[in-house]
């Protein structure tokens, strides 16, 4: 899931429509779209409005992710280090 799914995830909880959040967040339906479809580019300027506005904190915006397993990874090589 991407960042923009899960903001349409909750806004669709919430029940509201894209013109309503649009408007509550300071933008245009089309702009606030572009945010879901992950075109937009003010994500992280209008986080604390969109969290507000949802009534959720700011990492709930995020989605889940799986933790990494660092362990997982071998070890590069000498000569795989890119610097």
């Amino acid at each position: 899931m991407t960042m923009g799914e899960r903001l349409r995830e909750l806004r669709l909880e919430k029940g509201y429509s894209l013109n309503t959040m649009a408007d509550a967040v300071g933008m245009t339906p089309p702009g606030y779209l572009r945010l879901e479809d992950g075109t937009g580019g003010k994500t992280f300027e209008k986080l604390p409005v969109i969290a507000k506005t949802l009534g959720c904190p700011i990492d709930k915006l995020f989605p889940e992710m799986d933790p990494v397993d660092a362990s997982a990874d071998p070890e590069p090589e000498d000569d795989e280090i890119p610097f």
